[in-house]
């Protein structure tokens, strides 16, 4: 499986991974020198997969996924204050499987 990087670059931020659990991550966003806010989320994985594309066939590896925008307030939570990111991160509870 590939999972989440510790470390990447999106929206021209900086974004650090703080903790880690096998369902939930909190990261902080940076943005130049200074945090701008933290970031609370459920990690969700994506199934691996095999497809055609132009006669040839294309195999994806099982991998963990950050949440788009549009998943925010459902899979993702932004927080300008620490504590509050770290509240919202204890009080996550796994979601059962489907």
């Amino acid at each position: 499986m590939i999972k989440l990087p510790v470390d990447f670059k999106k929206y021209g931020n900086l974004y650090h991974q703080i903790k880690r659990e096998k369902h939930k991550a909190l990261y902080s966003v940076i943005q130049g020198d200074r945090i701008e806010g933290f970031e609370v989320i459920r990690v969700k994985v994506s199934p691996a997969t095999e497809f055609t594309l132009s006669g040839n066939t294309v195999k994806l590896k099982e991998k963990e996924l950050y949440p788009t925008a549009e998943q925010f307030g459902k899979m993702g939570w932004f927080y300008m204050e620490k504590a509050n990111a770290e509240a919202k991160y204890e009080s996550l509870q796994p979601r059962e499987q489907k």
